[in-house]
């Protein structure tokens, strides 16, 4: 049952369950609804299990809560420890555990008392519940003051645009939810840096206001400031400008679809209808100097994406990513091989051409969602075209319906459930992020108000 090797965190409380073996199903089950969402691989919620034979063995049950708790480092009497014993031992277990510090520390409830209540209500004392642990992921958010307020009020417009009826849908969607710090970002930055000590120009790129550079600089400054010679971290156009040879580092957050970075070195290439920047003056300073561009979190469509555009520009430039996800189904990357991934809408813009086949929307692989998965797909899908093609029409922007559709699980259809701390992918699905009208269950119009409601203003 126990796969991972974990030990007990030393801030927070830490819950250790103690019961025989056959209460495990029912156990796991309160656990999935309340718990939170990673309780199985926490360092602050641990299930301790005793052999059914064991039940009536005072003995045999001590040794195993003894043992295990050891191997979890519950034992070292920090005032953080917690254990509930459910009473179906025939002796008094609790009165065996005498490591804790206190013997307060120590409570015992039959199982159906937990189950009525009690053990949610402890969760939710002890801020082990899903949703302190949510206020506590979306509060890595740098831009809008999120608490448990923001977060209910979200989640009841799940209930006001489907009339009572996929609320849970809301639930899931967050409880997955994660934000990468700015620390996780620039050490992953750091574990990709070139062991070469030879200074090398740190770049990022900054190709429209309120875009991510800015934010990635102050990271770099302050966090990885010993790898950049005099502070410096330069704008990377002005760089390729200037008359300074030394081969760039440029530090992105992500790489999703790879269109915005693609367009953008078509943009410095000058090629036609590419407007990201201006052309380089001498665009042979793409292969003169060598470009190494580190993306934090990338998809392996984005790569691909990317990596085709310098490929068919001929340019020196090195692609490298801390993290993959692969949103391609087999089909998907057979396509993409093929070269038969996309093809052109009415308006000649690339879009997917079997989007339900060839992408795996990653905000429904987990495996809770059983047999209602379909069904929030559908609904997610249903909804997000509203909100998409409402958010592109309030930015002026007429696109084909085909595009559009592409973007009803956010840009791609990948279904993300990321942020970063000081910015939210397009590929992220639009709850989050979108500004948006549409229609109710009831033909009524609505207005959605996202999470992160500066993550990208109409």
């Amino acid at each position: 049952m126990q796969l991972i090797k974990r030990m007990a965190a030393k801030e927070g409380i830490v819950l250790a369950l103690v019961f025989p073996k056959k209460r495990f199903a029912s156990l796991e089950k309160i656990l999935d609804k309340f718990a939170i969402n990673d309780w199985r691989i926490s360092d602050s919620l641990f299930l301790i299990e005793v052999e059914d034979q064991y039940v009536n063995s005072l003995g045999h049950a001590k040794a195993a809560v003894r043992r295990r708790s050891h191997e979890f480092g519950l034992v070292d009497k920090s005032d953080n420890i917690r254990y509930i014993v459910i009473d179906d031992f025939g002796s008094d277990l609790k009165r065996q555990i005498t490591w804790v510090k206190h013997t307060e520390f120590v409570s015992c409830s039959t199982f159906k008392h937990l189950n009525d209540g009690l053990l949610e209500l402890r969760l939710k004392e002890w801020k082990l519940d899903w949703k302190s642990s949510v206020v506590r992921e979306v509060n890595k958010w740098q831009h809008d003051a999120l608490a448990e307020k923001e977060i209910e009020q979200w989640l009841d417009q799940f209930d006001k645009i489907s009339d009572g009826r996929y609320r849970w849908v809301g639930e899931r969607l967050l409880r997955n939810f994660k934000v990468i710090s700015s620390q996780d970002m620039t050490r992953s930055f750091e574990r990709n840096y070139s062991e070469n000590k030879e200074f090398k120009q740190i770049c990022i790129i900054r190709y429209e206001n309120g875009k991510s550079a800015d934010s990635i600089s102050v990271m770099i400054r302050k966090q990885l400031s010993h790898l950049i010679a005099d502070n410096k971290v330069l704008e990377y156009r002005e760089f390729l400008e200037s008359d300074v040879v030394v081969d760039s580092y440029v530090f992105e957050d992500g790489a999703f679809t790879g269109i915005e970075i693609s367009d953008f070195f078509y943009s410095l290439m000058g090629i036609s209808g590419y407007t990201k920047c201006a052309r380089l003056t001498e665009i042979g300073r793409l292969n003169s100097l060598v470009t190494n561009v580190f993306f934090s979190l990338a998809t392996d469509v984005g790569i691909y994406k990317i990596q085709q555009a310098i490929k068919k520009l001929d340019i020196s430039v090195n692609v490298v990513f801390d993290s993959l996800i692969e949103v391609l189904s087999d089909s998907g990357r057979a396509n993409l091989e093929a070269g038969s991934l996309y093809e052109l809408d009415d308006h000649g813009k690339e879009v997917l051409r079997f989007p339900d086949l060839d992408i795996v929307p990653q905000a429904f692989l987990d495996t809770r969602w059983g047999s209602r998965r379909e069904e929030a797909i559908n609904f997610c899908r249903k909804v997000g075209v509203q909100l998409f093609r409402s958010y592109q029409e309030g930015k002026g922007k007429a696109w084909t319906e085909r595009r559009i559709h592409d973007c009803a699980l956010g840009a791609g259809n990948m279904a993300l459930l990321i942020a970063f701390s000081h910015s939210l992918p397009k590929s992220t699905i639009p709850f989050f992020w979108c500004h948006g009208k549409g229609e109710d269950t009831r033909g009524r119009e609505f207005s959605w108000k996202p999470l992160f409601a500066s993550a990208h203003s109409l």
